[in-house]
């Protein structure tokens, strides 16, 4: 072996042992690691439930506010008059005069004439009726006397039995001639009222089609008016918001006041206070609802025109009362739409979670009510969506201007570059 060979193989040798060295070392901490762990784990160093400090989440958390047991309850349907029908003529007959006020959107009172046919034909038949009559009387008046005399005659045997028997067999005659005569009078008056076409009620005029000098058959529809006193609107409400409206109605000494507001479909533009008139008892058995019935007032007052239309869409906001305490917080709190998170916390600002099951009521974009058998007042609600959310679990609770210094924080950053 050559000298060169001698001090490759050394200088081999020298670098192994650094190598060998740093293994053995490594071995050692590895199980020093260890030993400390397991001891630690024995003393209970380890926090319950695998927390250590760096885990414990920090979460924001909100107070729930007492709403009491009042709430209010919305649902849509349409703005229907009490009455709404098509204006038809009783008889044939050519159109002798129309109301002025017959014209898409005119207003007519209860009684007042719609339009009139001519009348002259019946007025004819008016006065031969009432002729028939007057001639039918003259007549009974004669077969009573007879009667009378001869009634007399048998009684004292001046005449046949037969005669008195025949008299009063006519008597019967003219009688009936009368009944008859009155009846074709009452007729003739009967059709002399069918030649004026009456509203049968304060209307609004939604169409016509009816001119002067016109022909009109019985059944032909002429126009179409509705009832321009009230309106009523039917709420398909589920069982829950009814009952809801039941309490608050048995809890109230006055009509439970209504608002009536145009949606974002609606021609209307003015919001109306109506009052609950019925509460339906029945489920429909297609949808499921219960029904509940609106009255609005003056819905089509005059001073309404062109801010509110019959048989519009509508939302109805209605008072409702709830069995149990309700409590209003942002939206996140609420999880499943079945339960919150309440937050006990110690004095050092750290809590556990303790799960509450809740039964949402309202909720809008950004806040809900809900009900709690609990007492839930003023206590914190976990706002923070957590990975992992069980009972028990720890937290530490961000104080409540936290957002506002990180705020705060962002600006003065911004401002110094």
């Amino acid at each position: 072996m050559t000298e060169h060979s001698e001090r490759n193989d050394k200088a081999d040798a020298d670098g192994r042992k650094p190598s060998k060295m740093w293994t053995i070392g490594g071995a050692v901490v590895l199980l020093l690691g260890v030993g400390v762990f397991f001891g630690l784990r024995m003393l209970g160093g380890a926090p319950e439930g695998g927390q250590t400090e760096e885990t414990v989440p920090m979460v924001e958390v909100v107070a729930a506010e007492a709403e009491g047991r009042r709430y209010t309850v919305s649902e849509e349907g349409f703005l229907r008059p009490l009455a709404e029908i098509a204006v038809t003529a009783e008889m044939a007959g050519r159109v002798e005069e129309v109301s002025e006020a017959l014209v898409a959107g005119g207003r007519i009172e209860e009684g007042e004439p719609l339009f009139r046919l001519d009348d002259r034909e019946v007025r004819a038949q008016l006065q031969q009726a009432e002729a028939d009559l007057q001639s039918a009387r003259a007549q009974l008046s004669r077969i009573e006397s007879d009667a009378s005399r001869q009634e007399r005659l048998a009684e004292i045997g001046a005449a046949p039995v037969s005669r008195a028997e025949q008299a009063r067999s006519d008597l019967a005659g003219a009688r009936a001639g009368v009944s008859q005569a009155e009846a074709q009078l009452e007729i003739a008056r009967e059709r002399l009222d069918d030649t004026v076409v009456r509203a049968p009620f304060s209307a609004t005029v939604q169409s016509e089609s009816l001119s002067v000098g016109s022909y009109v058959t019985p059944g032909e529809v002429v126009a179409r008016i509705y009832d321009n006193t009230a309106a009523r609107v039917k709420l398909g409400m589920s069982p829950d918001d009814a009952g809801a409206v039941r309490r608050a109605q048995r809890a109230s000494d006055a009509p439970l006041e209504v608002a009536v507001s145009p949606t974002a479909a609606s021609a209307s533009t003015l919001t109306l206070i109506g009052t609950v008139e019925e509460i339906g008892t029945a489920l429909d058995p297609q949808a499921r609802t219960v029904t509940v019935t609106v009255r609005v007032e003056d819905a089509f007052a005059e001073e309404n025109a062109g801010l509110v239309y019959a048989n519009d869409f509508v939302a109805a906001t209605l008072p409702a009362l709830s069995p149990i305490a309700l409590y209003a917080a942002p939206s996140g709190v609420l999880r499943k739409d079945a339960y919150v998170w309440t937050v006990e916390a110690g004095g050092d600002g750290r809590g556990a979670l303790s799960r509450v099951e809740v039964t949402p009521i309202k909720q809008q974009e950004d806040r809900v009510v809900f009900s709690s058998e609990g007492d839930l007042a003023d206590a914190p609600l976990l706002l923070t969506a957590l990975t992992e959310e069980v009972d028990g679990l720890r937290v530490r609770i961000a104080p409540a201007d936290a957002e506002q210094r990180l705020a705060d924080r962002q600006r003065e950053s911004g401002s110094s570059q």
